[in-house]
């Protein structure tokens, strides 16, 4: 209600215009329930003060039009309200599309959905590195409890959004808020023994690269052996019977008198042929 009031100069002659005008906004407003668990149904309502002559009333979600956005009733019904049906919603009367109602809020609740993990590492994933495992969920209200399980065994390894894995094999985590709780997929972590494979590796080569050199080593050493026992066998060649001759060529007869050649010739005594007649035969 608006009134006036008068004021003079003289002190007693003030007027108040009672009663006033009375002034009526009408507007529209979306009726909402605040909060709603999936599964439940849910009424929104475009509500007026106005008197409308047969209105068409249109519905709006997050600022984009519905599917369904026009309709003579001013009540929407949400069938089994799933979290794709949480966001702001308002309304307007046809031909007044400009003057929409305010935005009001329909928030669904509802448990952990599209849980999964994901690995983070700090380099390659090896023996004594760094192996993150996150688990990462969408509900309303948020997460309250994360657990980490490792396949085949059968207590929980963790707690948290984030675990840390120190050996090989298949993990999942498990999501729960008030509303319910779900599992991700198992991811497989292999951690490989690249530092005890590398050093078994360095041993191999070096066992082989020494018996490479000892296999080598020994058959130059055959090598040599060989060409020395040539070099030797030729050297007994030539002090063999064909140098029987050469040596007999040897001696020095002119130097000596006949005594001496008698008894030189004389200590060879070759043991005579079965056919060779002796001295007693004549």
């Amino acid at each position: 209600m608006y009134c006036f009031r008068v004021i003079t100069n003289e002190e007693t002659e003030k007027f108040l215009g009672f009663p006033g005008v009375t002034l009526t906004v009408t507007d529209l407003q979306v009726i909402a329930p605040a909060e709603v668990t999936e599964g439940q149904s849910a009424v929104l309502t475009c509500k007026t003060t106005c008197s409308l002559t047969d209105p068409t009333f249109i519905w709006y979600k997050n600022s984009r039009g519905l599917t369904t956005n026009t309709t003579k009733s001013n009540e929407v019904h949400l069938q089994r309200v799933s979290s794709e049906d949480a966001g702001s919603y308002s309304c307007a009367v046809r031909g007044y599309e400009h003057l929409p109602s305010p935005a009001q809020t329909l928030s669904v609740r509802y448990p952990p959905k599209k849980v999964s993990v994901s690995i983070s590492s700090s380099g390659e994933i090896v023996e004594g590195s760094s192996v993150t495992l996150t688990c990462s969920s969408d509900a309303n209200p948020p997460v309250e409890k994360y657990t980490w399980f490792k396949e085949k065994e059968s207590s929980p390894v963790g707690s948290g959004q984030s675990y840390r894995a120190l050996q090989s094999g298949q993990y999942y985590c498990e999501a729960q808020n008030k509303h319910g709780s779900e599992r991700s997929a198992a991811v497989s972590v292999t951690l490989n023994g690249f530092l005890h494979g590398s050093l078994i590796v360095y041993v191999a080569v070096g066992v082989g690269l020494f018996g490479l050199a000892a296999l080598l080593s020994a058959l130059f050493w055959l090598r040599c052996r060989r060409k020395k026992k040539k070099e030797n066998d030729g050297d007994y060649q030539t002090a063999g019977p064909s140098a029987k001759d050469d040596t007999y060529a040897a001696l020095d007869l002119a130097g000596r008198t006949a005594d001496d050649v008698y008894h030189t010739l004389a200590t060879f005594h070759p043991r005579p042929a079965a056919d060779t007649p002796t001295s007693s035969d004549y």
